[in-house]
């Protein structure tokens, strides 16, 4: 797990369109789902759910951010 999985998965909770937050990262569309899809793979659980380019947190995810978040 690394600072700019993190750092995706967060941007990615609150615009959970793949392309829009490549290009807002300067990142191609492959690197940002290499990285969440290796972040999952560390935790061993899916945080997102898929449906076309979009990105749906599910329950897993939600308490994943919970606990990591700074609060």
């Amino acid at each position: 797990m690394t600072f700019k999985e993190l750092e995706l998965f967060f941007t990615l909770c609150e615009n959970p369109n793949v392309s829009e937050v490549a290009k807002e990262k300067g990142l191609s569309q492959s690197a940002v789902s290499l990285a969440i899809k290796s972040l999952e793979e560390d935790l061993g659980e899916k945080l997102f759910d898929r449906i076309g380019k979009k990105l749906i947190l599910n329950e897993r995810g939600r308490i994943f951010k919970e606990k990591t978040s700074k609060t």
